[in-house]
């Protein structure tokens, strides 16, 4: 009888061992294609906005100089939201890998035979407080964006 249980305690133990090692490769995937999706969108934004307005407006642009307060206010505000954006997807990552780490020291256990405890397998969620994070600092350098490119303006051809 004892030989039934421990066989069973076995299986559960390589089911558990598969279950955590799938987790594993699909944070590793969710991260890799999140971080390609959001830099894409990131880095190549702003060029696209600008190229936009650079064809709307057909012309070489200047910045004006009467609203040279709003146009440093747009850069610095566009710098610290990029600023912000990579120190949220330094804290993403640091979350993803201490996650990844906890399920490998659980593999571990299991593979020494000890039993999993609660902590190994549950996991918190703070999804809510991290995507609101993220899309504040996505909207703040947005809008920094367009304070800076609403200062340019078209100049007169024939000068």
């Amino acid at each position: 009888m004892s030989g039934n249980v421990e066989d069973d305690k076995q299986k559960l133990r390589e089911e558990v061992i598969k279950h955590l090692s799938s987790e594993i490769a699909s944070e590793v995937q969710y991260i890799a294609s999140l971080r390609s999706r959001l830099m894409f969108t990131v880095l190549t934004g702003p060029f696209i906005v600008v190229g936009s307005v650079l064809v709307a407006l057909r012309g070489p642009l200047v910045f004006t100089e009467s609203h040279t307060k709003l146009i440093r206010w747009g850069i610095a505000g566009a710098f610290a939201s990029y600023l912000g954006l990579a120190a949220y997807g330094a804290l993403l990552d640091n979350h993803h890998t201490q996650l990844c780490n906890k399920w490998r020291r659980g593999i571990a256990s299991l593979l020494q035979g000890k039993d999993p405890d609660e902590d190994t397998l549950k996991v918190k969620n703070h999804v809510w407080w991290g995507y609101m994070g993220g899309f504040a600092l996505m909207i703040a350098a947005f809008v920094s964006l367009v304070i800076l490119i609403m200062q340019l303006v078209p100049t007169p051809h024939g000068e």
